[in-house]
């Protein structure tokens, strides 16, 4: 399992923050615009907000989204983690916002998003069902088309 699949499923314990500090160094990022890669930025951000919302420092978190978003990252998976790190922390706009640029832009993995618990803050808002429902319309297109 990769790290970022580990602290998805550790994220509430405190026992993790020293992983996702090594997570952040093996990849040699950090989240400003001096990393090396973009792949490096995303995890050192992505692994910035989790430690946030891991200690309790909610503004750090979704300053270190915002800094995500302010880069323009091209992956809609990027996206998708961006959206499900602002729901762990709470932040709906930002979590509504990536959320729907994701499955805009090609990761609309309905199974994943119907279950993934941090989107729990939002599941119940209605944008967010819109953005879900689109999701699973893009998701059955493609299973239809291609299996």
């Amino acid at each position: 399992m990769h790290v970022g699949g580990l602290v998805r499923l550790d994220w509430r314990r405190e026992s993790v923050v020293p992983v996702v500090d090594v997570a952040a160094k093996l990849v040699g990022g950090s989240y400003d615009e001096d990393s090396s890669t973009e792949m490096a930025f995303g995890v050192a951000a992505t692994m910035a907000c989790r430690k946030a919302a891991i200690e309790g420092r909610i503004e750090e978190g979704i300053t270190a989204g915002r800094t995500i978003e302010a880069s323009d990252l091209a992956d809609a998976e990027a996206w998708y983690f961006t959206a499900a790190n602002y729901g762990l922390l709470n932040e709906r706009d930002g979590c509504i916002r990536c959320l729907k640029r994701a499955v805009e832009g090609g990761f609309f993995n309905y199974p994943l998003i119907l279950r993934d618990s941090f989107f729990d803050s939002v599941r119940d808002d209605p944008e967010f069902q819109n953005i879900l429902e689109l999701a699973k319309q893009k998701h059955l297109s493609f299973k239809e088309k291609f299996l």
